[in-house]
């Protein structure tokens, strides 16, 4: 599989229980499960290549998941090892920065300072400066 498949199996997880499906419905957490699954597993692939070519952790797959966390209802503990590590590897954009802030509860959002920040180009740069922020739904990925 490719960043591309493992992208589209998070979207699934993502829209398996948008606006379809109870919130006493067991598929919330089967599909958190398989999110977090699918992103463990790309996380090792794309370390085992080196983190280059079609498995490289990009805004996207980083914006994926936590979209993904937020309507899935995830830990803060999960978001906020995937929000570090998109930090870490400068893979903030504008996407993940969005999705982080619907998935992270105040105590979390706050934790990382992000109210002093009023426009993402105050963000510092090491967070953002291997994202690129062309739309995500604009990209040709083919």
């Amino acid at each position: 599989p490719d960043m591309i498949t493992y992208c589209s199996v998070m979207d699934a997880c993502y829209f398996s229980v948008k606006d379809n499906v109870s919130a006493h419905s067991t598929y919330p957490c089967i599909a958190l499960d398989t999110a977090i699954s699918v992103w463990e597993e790309l996380q090792i692939a794309s370390h085992q290549t080196g983190g280059v070519g079609r498995l490289k952790l990009t805004h996207v797959a980083y914006g994926t998941f936590l979209r993904a966390c937020g309507a899935l209802k995830a830990d803060d503990s999960i978001v906020e090892k995937a929000f570090s590590s998109a930090c870490t590897n400068g893979q903030v954009s504008k996407f993940v920065l969005q999705q982080f802030k619907e998935a992270s509860s105040d105590s979390l959002h706050s934790k990382f300072c992000l109210a002093e920040y009023q426009q993402y180009s105050d963000l510092p740069n090491s967070w953002t400066s291997n994202a690129n922020n062309v739309p995500y739904k604009s990209r040709n990925y083919r």
